[in-house]
């Protein structure tokens, strides 16, 4: 069950991602190129985030393996 609960958050994750990106990419072409700049940075930012609360996330669920076998 915590495969699939974890399957499933990493699949709305990336599809979140693609949405933002882009919505993002259509944003920027209409901008100057200050503003797409301003822009790509932002979505490095949030792309940095989500990656290290995935890795985060797998370390937790990593933990909870391993505590559940120990038991």
């Amino acid at each position: 069950m915590e495969a699939i609960k974890w399957l499933l958050s990493t699949v709305l994750s990336i599809l979140g991602f693609c949405l933002v990106a882009g919505i993002g990419i259509a944003v920027a072409m209409f901008l100057s190129s200050v503003g797409a700049i301003v822009f790509v940075v932002l979505a490095v930012g949030v792309l940095a985030c989500g990656i290290k609360e995935w890795f985060d996330e797998r370390a937790r669920l990593s933990r909870l393996s391993t505590a559940r076998k120990r038991r």
